[in-house]
């Protein structure tokens, strides 16, 4: 399985979440957490669904598997889509 999509750096990570906020509301969606996260050293794994509305129809899923640096800010952010 390969990533559908890569961040590396805090600037663009920001820049990508940013995006992805403002096409969730002007689709009158919502993100919440597909229930499962983990971390282990300097790596985090969380899934997630997009849904309509809040509680509504599941429109995406996928998970991501996130890099932290040093610092334990994020370097790198990885994500998977998962078929709906």
């Amino acid at each position: 399985m390969s990533a559908k999509a890569f961040n590396h750096g805090h600037n663009d990570i920001v820049q990508k979440a940013t995006e992805l906020r403002e096409i969730a509301t002007k689709n009158e969606s919502s993100f919440c957490s597909g229930g499962l996260s983990h971390a282990q050293h300097n790596l985090v794994t969380f899934k997630w669904h997009l849904q309509k509305g809040f509680g509504g129809e599941l429109v995406a899923a996928g998970s991501d598997l996130i890099v932290l640096d040093a610092e334990g800010r994020i370097s790198c952010d990885y994500r998977f889509d998962e078929p709906i």
